[in-house]
């Protein structure tokens, strides 16, 4: 199925001297596990932690697409559940656990098949074809 614009673009490693680099873009969801006792958690405008609040808070069970990952926050999309339409969140906060990555969608609750990078990695990675 096509996937939106939003997606990450995920490589994989090269298997065969002949193939060439090809993106496969997959739809990274989250899914909002932290802030029960409070109605959710804080939502922001931007990446930055001053950036202004938004009126409502992200509710927890709200599923999310995500648009970028800088660091601990998470640029989203909201995809079902109540809250701001889109904005910016911390996936932790201390050793809290605020946000969650779900398996990758058609894995009947299997890990994904590939592997992001580490964190950081600017390592390339390419699927053979």
């Amino acid at each position: 199925p096509f996937l939106s614009l939003a997606c990450r673009a995920v490589r994989r490693p090269l298997s065969c001297p002949s193939c060439r680099p090809v993106d496969i873009m997959v739809a990274q969801i989250w899914e909002v596990v932290g802030g029960a006792d409070k109605g959710g958690i804080i939502v922001r405008e931007g990446v930055d932690l001053k950036s202004p609040q938004t009126s409502e808070r992200l509710a927890t069970g709200a599923v999310v697409r995500e648009l970028s990952l800088v660091g601990d926050r998470l640029e989203f999309e909201r995809v079902e559940g109540a809250g701001p339409a889109k904005g910016w969140v911390s996936v932790s906060l201390k050793d809290k656990v605020l946000c969650q990555r779900r398996p990758a969608e058609g894995a009947a609750g299997e890990a994904p098949a590939w592997r992001p990078a580490a964190r950081g990695s600017r390592m390339p990675r390419v699927v053979c074809l």
